[in-house]
């Protein structure tokens, strides 16, 4: 996982200490190597992402090659993307 808030970060690896298998970054979303993911979620972030580079964000998961991307909202609104298809190198 990633945040740009230290706070966060801190908050999330206090949470996730115990996980072996989970890392936690303070980083922008935009420099997250997507490379060795299996799935992205986005939960109560795409709204905070400026519009003029929102796009580009939405670009970069959907380009990753991952098979399942979730996204959600404070509303408590899911969109799922199922991708099965092979991006050209």
């Amino acid at each position: 996982g990633c945040d740009v808030e230290e706070g966060m970060v801190n908050k999330a690896k206090e949470n996730c200490s115990e996980f072996t298998n989970i890392e936690i970054y303070h980083q922008s979303a935009f420099e997250l190597d997507l490379d060795n993911s299996n799935m992205v979620l986005s939960y109560y972030t795409m709204q905070f992402i400026h519009p003029s580079v929102r796009q580009d964000l939405f670009n970069k998961i959907y380009f990753s090659q991952k098979r399942f991307v979730l996204l959600g909202n404070k509303n408590h609104k899911f969109a799922t993307i199922q991708t099965n298809f092979t991006c050209p190198s």
